[in-house]
């Protein structure tokens, strides 16, 4: 069709106007429009690439749900890190590790307790 019109030297941009304009997605469509002097060549590099990258990240997701709500419930009953040990301080332990806090801020970033 383009080899009997006499575009010229317009072709690359009309071509590349009517590729933005088509684009479906409007991430994409932003990313084309965000670039100064846009060829054709560049216009389509990029929506190649923007393509590609989607079908690799919908390739990565595919089945990641399961695995993700699997995790989540193994950390709700579990607890968050808890590895099955019981963790609880003494008062006394608690005393001490509050008078040393007290003590390092007191004496202006070191510990004299």
């Amino acid at each position: 069709m383009t080899t009997h019109c006499d575009f010229g030297a317009s072709l690359n941009d009309y071509l590349r106007d009517r590729l933005v304009s088509g684009i479906r997605s409007e991430s994409a469509k932003q990313k084309l429009l965000s670039e100064a002097s846009l060829t054709f060549e560049q216009a389509t590099k990029i929506v190649l690439s923007m393509e590609q990258a989607e079908k690799s990240a919908a390739a990565l997701s595919i089945g990641r749900p399961e695995r993700i709500h699997q995790m989540s419930s193994v950390v709700a009953r579990r607890g968050r890190f808890d590895n099955g040990a019981q963790h609880s301080k003494t008062h006394s332990q608690t005393a001490r590790s509050d008078n040393a806090g007290a003590a390092w801020r007191g004496a202006g970033g070191t510990a004299k307790v």
